[in-house]
């Protein structure tokens, strides 16, 4: 049996041999539909119709529908053939994302930052482009529902929570202060004093909170992104505790986590891209630059091997500074991203 050809081989085929209409021939005939396809171009929906197939196991159907012998698909029948029953978990319907940038806090104690909503709206331009549903929510709004309060938060991540299907993808992002409250890790929302331990708690988010509405939502493939502090090497560990990082990790069981680093460092800005160092790569690696194997599609593994060494580099071009970030991914395969 001859092997089967790479996802590059495939999809070079598809893209110079069908276009849409012809596109939508072949997943009549696969038992495939067509609008459920993410992307709008030939490219993108190619893309789609490899992934579907390969993860219900029914490559070998795709290859020989498209072998240079058979018949072009404006020429063949278009009765399709059984479908095959569905995986326990099937390919990703729709991508959503929420996304939280905190530069400027009410509380005149907590610090200013410098590129958390760069890193929000640079993110929210890379996620649109890859068909993910975005959500932003950032100090600099116009409008008061979407700037970062706590009680936005909430509401806007418990709508998202309640709206995603079992086979969604659902991508939550902060980008702003971390610190521990009561020995629990907590987010520094717009509207967050710390005045004393007990405001502190109050007036935060709790990191149990989110992983609560994420766990509790339907949506299967979760990704959870912080690039929680952002503090620079001159503002010393204001609002970044040791163990900030390390009880985020613990509490993300289930979860694919990438925070931008270890317990006992602090995630830096870089002032000459406007963005964090974390978030910087993880918008290279978003863009594409993660697939180093040629996929042509990024994963969460992906991901955190490119932020890693892209950080590994940084440190050693930044006097040593060292930032790594902390990664985990537990009982959710390698979710595809981008």
């Amino acid at each position: 049996m001859p092997p089967t050809p790479t996802f590059n081989a495939l999809h070079q085929t598809l893209t110079a041999r069908y276009d849409l209409e012809e596109l939508r021939t072949l997943c009549a005939q696969l038992g495939v539909p067509y609008d459920d396809l993410r992307g709008e171009g030939r490219s993108a929906r190619a893309r789609e119709l490899i992934l579907r197939m390969q993860r219900r196991d029914r490559l070998d159907e795709l290859v020989a529908a498209i072998a240079p012998d058979a018949p072009p698909a404006s020429a063949r029948g278009q009765a399709a053939p059984p479908v095959r029953p569905a995986s326990p978990t099937g390919p990703i319907r729709e991508r959503w994302a929420l996304l939280v940038g905190v530069d400027h806090y009410q509380d005149p104690a907590v610090p200013t930052l410098k590129y958390c909503v760069n890193d929000v709206l640079a993110l929210e331009r890379a996620l649109k482009e890859l068909g993910y549903t975005v959500v932003t929510l950032r100090d600099d709004a116009d409008d008061s529902q979407w700037q970062p309060t706590r009680n936005n938060v909430e509401a806007r991540l418990a709508l998202l929570c309640q709206s995603v299907q079992p086979d969604d993808l659902l991508l939550v992002h902060f980008a702003c202060h971390g610190h521990l409250a009561q020995g629990a890790p907590v987010l520094v929302m717009q509207d967050t004093h710390i005045t004393t331990p007990a405001i502190l708690t109050r007036q935060s988010l709790p990191l149990v909170e989110v992983e609560r509405q994420m766990r509790g939502s339907q949506a299967r493939r979760l990704v959870l992104t912080l690039d929680a502090c952002h503090t620079g090497v001159e503002m010393g560990r204001d609002l970044t505790d040791p163990q900030f990082i390390h009880n985020v990790y613990e509490l993300a069981e289930g979860f694919a986590l990438i925070a931008a680093s270890t317990a006992q460092q602090i995630a830096q800005e870089w002032r000459e891209k406007e963005h964090g160092v974390f978030t910087y790569h993880l918008l290279e690696g978003l863009s594409g630059k993660a697939d180093r194997a040629g996929k042509g599609f990024v994963t969460v593994d992906d991901l955190k091997t490119h932020v890693l060494d892209g950080l590994r580099r940084w440190n050693v071009t930044h006097s040593g500074v060292l930032q790594e970030p902390t990664v985990r991914s537990e009982g959710m395969g390698d979710i595809i991203l981008a």
